[in-house]
């Protein structure tokens, strides 16, 4: 028995067995051959749904047994998420958590085979979500109005609804909101 490794996966070698016996005679096999099994895959990659500090990525694999997710701010990565796989064409989802708001990430996905072969995947990204922050907040009275009338204003970094609650210090109870369910971006005005 000889072990033969450094092979290529998916790929048909030819061998014959030779020998020499005590008398140094000599005598060979026929040609024989084998195919190795093929590399695993990994296919059909997406990233589902993306959040303010969250991912989930999809993918198909095929003759893996597991796939390494790595993932980062840079193509450094630093992230690591191993999910075991079953060898037969199967789609996976993993969630990656504790991402960073407004952030740029990268992923690959690498595939090992059933002896721990690491095959390298495509470096991909995705952002997170910025985390909606409103700045510049001016209120201004309105002049000439027929009642009491302010303007307030404001200026978001994402698309935000607007919801401005108001009433007298004297009397709480007389709360109003004046809402403004429009997703806008940039500067806003009640």
């Amino acid at each position: 028995e000889i072990d033969l490794d450094n092979l290529e996966p998916g790929t048909t070698y030819h061998y014959k067995v030779k020998w020499t016996d005590a008398d140094g005679n000599t005598g060979s096999s026929t040609e024989k051959s084998f195919t190795t099994e093929p590399a695993p895959v990994v296919k059909d990659v997406s990233v589902l749904s993306v959040g303010l500090d969250s991912a989930i990525l999809k993918f198909s694999t095929t003759g893996a047994s597991q796939v390494k997710v790595y993932y980062g701010k840079t193509t450094g990565f630093g992230g690591i998420k191993t999910t075991s796989t079953s060898t037969s064409e199967t789609t996976y989802t993993v969630q990656l958590d504790e991402l960073e708001d407004g952030q740029k990430y990268y992923y690959k996905i690498n595939v090992l085979d059933s002896e721990e072969g690491e095959y390298e995947g495509t470096i991909l990204d995705f952002a997170t979500l910025p985390r909606p922050k409103i700045s510049l907040v001016k209120i201004q009275q309105v002049r000439n109005a027929a009642k009491p009338t302010i303007l307030v204003t404001w200026v978001s970094n994402t698309p935000t609804s607007s919801i401005a609650t108001y009433y007298p210090t004297a009397d709480p109870s007389k709360v109003k909101d004046e809402v403004n369910v429009t997703l806008q971006n940039g500067e806003h005005r009640m």
